[in-house]
């Protein structure tokens, strides 16, 4: 998604105007942008973090050239998910490629490593129930 869309499903969502969903949407960016310069950490529940990572300098090689140059110190933004976050995403990418291979989830009823959760605790000599 890029950042016409969120406009446009921030619109679509809370039923405003274009005009308004896009200055919503200006406004969350540039207090993101001004909390992670002010060295801020950001938390949203249920999606992540955002903070600044600083980074040593470092010897490193011109891709092009293969001369050595020296890499500045910097800092950068990271983002953290969250494990909710991670976890939904993890489910749905295991899903849908399952369902590309025409397979069913790796833990649904009726898959392989179903049948061995399933089986593993049964001892010798025990009745299925």
């Amino acid at each position: 998604m890029i950042r016409s869309g969120l406009v446009q499903l921030v619109g679509k969502k809370n039923k405003i105007e274009m005009l308004r969903a896009e200055l919503v949407v200006e406004v969350i960016f540039d207090c993101l942008k001004s909390a992670l310069q002010r060295g801020e950490r950001i938390e949203i529940r249920g999606l992540g973090s955002l903070h600044v990572r600083s980074y040593k300098g470092y010897k490193g090689r011109n891709p092009k050239t293969g001369e050595a140059i020296q890499v500045e110190p910097k800092l950068l933004p990271y983002f953290k998910p969250s494990k909710a976050f991670s976890g939904k995403i993890n489910d749905r990418a295991t899903k849908s490629a399952a369902e590309r291979r025409g397979h069913s989830a790796p833990n649904a009823p009726g898959s392989a490593r179903h049948a061995e959760a399933v089986f593993s605790g049964i001892k010798g000599g025990q009745e299925l129930r």
